[in-house]
């Protein structure tokens, strides 16, 4: 079980974390900017990248399912028809293995959650959301960038879990 680092009770402001939430094309980008010491030990990471803007991506959940035009050509789909063998790609699953992933990375990355998934799918439980969210708390090294094609689902999680995430500030 994940445990919140007690520096984020800090009276320093530049430990709390940040999000800047948009919505270019109805995706809408979370960004948690959050700072601190390196955390766990070095492992190296199965999830490198080639998209520019991130350096790692980190899939707590994989499986979705279209929502809008936006999804007609998604490339997550197209990489689980090549990958999954028996699996489809609209068999949303969460998994909870992966969730101290972050803690392994030694170094600062910005980190792209749920590349092959909607973190606020319908399928996905919201214990589970919270889960994802506290790891993202403890290893504030890292910039989490979570993108989702579902802000209704999003607004009302954060809210949520605004007494678990002290410090939040929604631009």
């Amino acid at each position: 079980m994940l445990r919140r680092n007690h520096d984020l009770h800090s009276n320093n402001p530049d430990l709390y974390p940040r999000i800047h939430i948009g919505c270019p094309l109805r995706r809408v980008p979370v960004l948690v900017l959050l700072r601190a010491r390196r955390l766990g030990r070095s492992r190296e990471a199965m999830s490198k990248t080639k998209i520019d803007w991130a350096d790692e991506v980190w899939n707590p959940t994989t499986g979705c399912t279209k929502v809008s035009q936006g999804c007609k050509n998604c490339y997550a789909e197209r990489i689980a028809s090549r990958f999954w063998a028996v699996r489809k790609f609209t068999d949303v699953r969460c998994h909870p293995d992966r969730l101290d992933d972050p803690l392994h990375w030694r170094k600062s990355r910005r980190v792209f959650v749920d590349s092959m998934s909607d973190l606020f799918h319908p399928d996905v439980p919201d214990g589970f959301i919270s889960e994802v969210w506290r790891a993202i708390l403890m290893n504030y090294i890292h910039t989490f960038m979570v993108l989702t094609k579902r802000p209704e689902r999003m607004i009302v999680a954060i809210k949520t879990l605004a007494d678990l995430s002290d410090g939040i500030i929604p631009d």
